[in-house]
C-alpha cells in the first residue's frame, strides 16, 4: 500500500489497551523522555497497572517535576525517581547505564528520548547532526549499554 496505507493506518487504527489483568506490582521500569509526549503516556499506563517503581530518565527541569506530579495522581503509591538523562551526551548515557546496572532489578525499559530540531546543527558533542545523534545513534548506544 505504500505511503497511503501507512497514513491511513495511522489515522484509523486504534491501539488496543492493556488488559486490566496485567499486574505490574513489584516491578521496576525505566522510561527515557518521560517528561512529555509518548514517554509520559507510557509511564502513566505502567503506573495505572500497579507498577511499584518508575525511573524517569529526563533532562532535569520543571517539566520533569510536572510529569512526576501527573503520574502520582494516577497511582500515589508508586516510587518515582528522576534520573538525569541527556541523550545528546555519551558521558551521560554511560553514567546512566552504570547507575541502572547497579539496580537490584529492572523489569522493563522504554527508550523514548528524542529531539526534533527544525534547523540543522551539530550535537553538543560535535560528532553528528543533532537529530541523528540523539534519535538514532545514541538510542542504540543506550540500548547496548543498558
Amino acid at each position: 500500500m505504500g505511503a497511503f496505507g501507512f497514513i491511513f493506518r495511522q489515522l484509523t487504527d486504534k491501539p488496543k489497551p492493556l488488559p486490566k489483568s496485567v499486574n505490574l506490582q513489584g516491578k521496576t521500569a525505566l522510561v527515557t523522555g518521560a517528561n512529555g509526549g509518548l514517554g509520559l503516556e507510557a509511564s502513566k499506563e505502567l503506573v495505572a497497572h500497579g507498577l511499584s517503581c518508575l525511573i524517569l530518565g529526563v533532562r532535569i527541569s520543571s517539566k520533569a517535576e510536572d510529569a512526576k506530579k501527573a503520574i502520582l495522581q494516577i497511582n500515589p503509591s508508586v516510587i518515582i525517581q528522576l534520573w538525569e538523562f541527556d541523550q545528546e551526551s555519551f558521558e551521560c548515557i554511560k553514567v546512566f547505564a552504570d547507575r541502572a546496572a547497579a539496580l537490584n532489578r529492572l523489569d522493563a525499559v522504554i527508550l523514548n528520548a528524542g529531539v526534533k530540531r527544525i534547523t540543522y546543527g551539530k550535537s553538543t558533542q560535535g560528532c553528528h547532526e543533532a537529530n541523528i545523534q540523539v534519535c538514532n545513534g545514541n538510542t542504540i548506544v543506550a540500548n547496548l549499554t543498558l
